[in-house]
């Protein structure tokens, strides 16, 4: 049963609605385990390293650029 927050969100968003309203799914099986580790993996790992990679690509020549644009003592000194 959804609480007020649920309420509040569910009028705001239909994807909260959806969840607010759905029964929490159950896991039974080593399928349905292994199905949930899946996901969290595609959802949460996957993105993490994808942007960590890219920063770690992008941000020397970011910084030394926006260094050089600033052209400050400082800047130069905290990178």
């Amino acid at each position: 049963s959804p609480n007020a927050l649920d309420n509040i969100k569910a009028s705001i968003s239909q994807t909260a609605a959806m969840k607010a309203f759905q029964p929490y799914i159950r896991i039974e099986s080593e399928a349905d385990k292994k199905n949930v580790q899946l996901f969290t993996f595609f959802r949460v790992a996957i993105p993490a390293v994808v942007i960590g990679t890219l920063a770690t690509l992008l941000f020397p020549g970011l910084a030394l650029t926006l260094a050089t644009l600033l052209n400050d003592a400082g800047v130069f000194a905290v990178l």
